[in-house]
């Protein structure tokens, strides 16, 4: 197997149809804001970008920093959240291991905002899904259909008025507000939604959502 970084930096934007011929330097130079001997001596392996432009290159391409330095493609994808089928594949979920292997869908991989995930062998705790329906819609906070959630699945013994993904004694899964008074249970923003007080388990609590473009 090939080893060099410029051999799977150049097949990696093949295969998104770039052009990594004789402008392939400038596009770099202009994309990662270096100068464009810099992004030559990449192509010439004299030198390896920050691990920033890595990050921003694995993002870029889909892939893992790994892949881009190594060429395998089993390594954990470092700064890089799965955004998830479906809750219900969130609730299958081990930290220590990557999702595709416990059998969840991952339809992209989105960019970590958390600094502390942008960092080399760190693995992701947190994991994203699209907000389906009206459930979480209403005046003030709110979020509605479309919505990124990124959950933290370490954080799984919420407090009172947190925001959480659970799932319920029939086996679905639900994004709602975790409430505590007296007892527990999950609470629907849009209040047209009932307030589950069944048997529920946490799987994650929201850590912050963005707007999907």
């Amino acid at each position: 197997m090939d080893t060099k970084f410029s051999t799977h930096l150049r097949a990696a934007y093949a295969e998104q149809g770039k052009d990594t011929g004789r402008g392939f330097p400038i596009f770099l130079s202009q994309r990662y804001g270096v100068t464009t001997q810099a992004a030559r001596d990449w192509l010439r392996d004299k030198n390896y970008p920050r691990i920033e432009t890595l990050l921003d290159m694995a993002a870029d391409l889909g892939i893992t920093v790994d892949q881009l330095l190594t060429g395998e493609s089993s390594q954990i994808r470092v700064g890089l959240i799965p955004v998830l089928a479906s809750l219900a594949d969130a609730a299958k979920l081990d930290v220590q291991q990557m999702p595709e292997s416990q059998g969840c869908s991952v339809e992209r991989w989105l960019p970590s905002l958390r600094g502390q995930e942008r960092k080399p062998r760190i693995k992701t705790a947190r994991f994203a899904v699209k907000q389906m329906g009206d459930s979480m819609s209403a005046s003030g906070t709110s979020f509605p259909e479309g919505m990124l959630l990124i959950f933290d699945i370490t954080r799984r013994n919420p407090e009172n008025g947190d925001y959480v993904a659970a799932r319920l004694e029939d086996g679905s899964c639900v994004f709602r507000r975790y409430m505590q008074e007296g007892i527990r249970y999950l609470m629907p923003l849009n209040h047209t939604y009932e307030n589950y007080r069944g048997n529920f388990e946490v799987i994650g609590t929201l850590d912050y959502a963005v707007l999907d473009f």
